[in-house]
């Protein structure tokens, strides 16, 4: 949990090293940012299945080596490009290894020490985060961003090596892979994602002049949009239409059949964006208006990070209640 933290984290805090270095834009960072989370948010049902296919401790030290190579890949890229390109299998192989976590800790702990433990992944991503833009925020203005994910190479190693101390999960006999539910959910995230990280860019309603083109004058970004939102709703009739069939879908529509599960999951949306949204502009401005460093903008945002820090190890103790 940590590893994955401290990469995503990293970013924001190296927009003025990556910006300068390349001598591009701060949207690279964005995009960078934007790959990962992509990766993350349309494959994580999929890494779920292909834990359940194959075992989910095989398939944690597999994403974790692609995670690896990911960082080898981040740290020694010659451009804006390939910085993008090793984001995005970090994101891929977090997808994997996001599902097999919950499913080894659960495996490993029973009763009480089970919810603590959940828990405690919260925990520790909040902890990774605060060590995350500190050590970020350090290391990238004395040493340069490169260093910041370096980092990570050891750290990596260092999971495969515990690893194997894990007892193995049992796969699940006859696991079969939506691959159509996988194409249609990775489609829809990714066309919503782009669209709504293009709006300011190629124009809320109308297509503007930086559009790469537009669609009877609309703006290619709304357009994607419009159509991430009709891919949601063909995914949710293909896994009912396999559900009547008796076959196994990508995702069991029962998480959100009931008001209170919907519920739940739009606050667990809610909480996700504001945390971004955070943690990404407040950097973005600092070190782009402001002009400060990265350990300037680091020490700005350690106060916030030390708050969710307090909420994650404080919900824990609040479970039986």
């Amino acid at each position: 949990q940590a590893q994955m933290s401290w990469n995503i984290n990293a970013l924001p805090v190296s927009i003025g090293g990556i910006s300068a270095e390349f001598g591009t834009a701060p949207t690279t960072v964005v995009t960078a940012i934007v790959a990962f989370s992509l990766g993350v948010a349309g494959f994580t049902m999929f890494g779920a299945k292909l834990g359940q296919k194959f075992g989910p401790l095989r398939v944690f030290r597999w994403m974790t080596a692609v995670f690896l190579a990911a960082m080898v890949i981040m740290t020694a890229s010659p451009s804006p490009a390939v910085m993008i390109a090793a984001q995005a299998l970090a994101g891929l192989a977090s997808a994997a290894i996001i599902p097999s976590l919950v499913v080894l800790t659960a495996h490993h702990y029973k009763g009480r020490q089970q919810a603590t433990a959940l828990g405690m992944l919260g925990a520790v991503q909040a902890i990774a985060t605060v060590v995350a833009f500190f050590l970020a925020g350090v290391v990238g203005t004395y040493f340069g961003w490169r260093y910041s994910f370096g980092l990570l190479i050891p750290f990596s190693i260092g999971v495969l090596l515990l690893s194997r101390h894990l007892t193995p999960v049992a796969k699940m006999p006859g696991v079969r892979i939506d691959r159509l539910g996988v194409v249609l959910a990775a489609v829809a995230v990714t066309l919503i994602s782009l669209g709504f990280n293009n709006l300011g860019d190629w124009g809320l309603l109308l297509a503007e002049r930086s559009a790469p083109v537009s669609v009877l004058g609309l703006s290619p970004a709304l357009v994607m949009i419009i159509c991430g939102v009709v891919g949601v709703q063909l995914f949710i009739a293909w896994t009912q239409s396999r559900l009547a069939a008796g076959q196994t879908p990508l995702l069991a529509l029962v998480v959100i059949e009931s008001p209170q599960d919907r519920a739940a999951v739009v606050s667990m949306m809610a909480i996700t964006v504001l945390g971004k949204a955070i943690t990404f502009m407040i950097p973005l401005y600092i070190q782009i208006v402001q002009g400060r460093t990265s350990l300037q903008t680091a020490v700005a945002l350690i106060p916030y990070q030390l708050a969710v820090l307090a909420a994650a190890v404080l919900v824990v103790r609040l479970y039986r209640r």
